[in-house]
């Protein structure tokens, strides 16, 4: 079955690299949003499992789960900001001035927003304001929790993530297990790719296991 690894807002498919080097001899495509000028790459079709870091999990829930036969989310969420049922989303005052900032200056945006979930350092590739704008409305106002019920749900999490905080994480997935990592903040893929591979490998074996 093939796993299928989908980033997050403001990173590309090479977020998943080290990952994928504890994954030898599995089938693994990467999606691409193309927010850095890459091909856009959807989910496939055929049977398969998707592991979504941060936003690529609230992305994969709002589109149609064809051949999609478990969802392992990785620092993630079905739905970003507060809701009326969902009380501790981020408050969307904040991805509107976020929002407000990128049509000023994209770049800076960007680089505030990668420097918070801890990543220093140029991007590769040169990145494209519309679809990193497009993803950047989608993160404010998209709600992916009525595909919860789609396919079996696991999370991954870390206990000092600050831009998806535990208490976000507990709301999101109350009825879902989830693995916490305590000294993991937002990057799991980048901080701790062993224990990712992990669980998608034991996520990888149940999901097998039911065909």
């Amino acid at each position: 079955m093939r796993v299928v690894l989908a980033h997050g807002w403001g990173f590309g498919p090479d977020l998943w690299d080290a990952v994928a080097s504890f994954l030898v001899g599995y089938d693994i495509c990467r999606l691409d949003n193309g927010y850095f000028g890459g091909r856009r790459i959807g989910s496939p079709k055929e049977a398969h499992i998707l592991v979504g870091h941060s936003a690529g999990v609230m992305e994969a829930l709002l589109t149609p789960a064809s051949g999609r036969r478990g969802l392992l989310s990785i620092n993630g969420f079905p739905r970003f900001t507060q809701a009326a049922t969902y009380e501790y989303g981020t408050p969307m005052r904040v991805l509107t001035r976020m929002q407000a900032a990128f049509v000023r200056d994209p770049d800076a945006v960007l680089r505030d927003f990668r420097a918070r979930c801890g990543v220093t350092g140029d991007w590769s590739g040169a990145p494209d304001a519309r679809r990193l704008g497009d993803g950047l409305a989608e993160l404010a106002t998209g709600d992916g929790r009525a595909g919860l019920e789609a396919c079996p749900v696991v999370a991954l999490a870390g206990r000092q993530d600050t831009i998806v905080p535990p208490t976000l994480t507990d709301a999101a997935f109350a009825r879902h297990h989830v693995d916490w990592i305590s000294d993991g903040g937002h990057m799991l893929p980048l901080t701790h790719p062993q224990a990712c591979a992990e669980s998608i490998r034991a996520f990888h074996a149940r999901a097998c296991a039911t065909i």
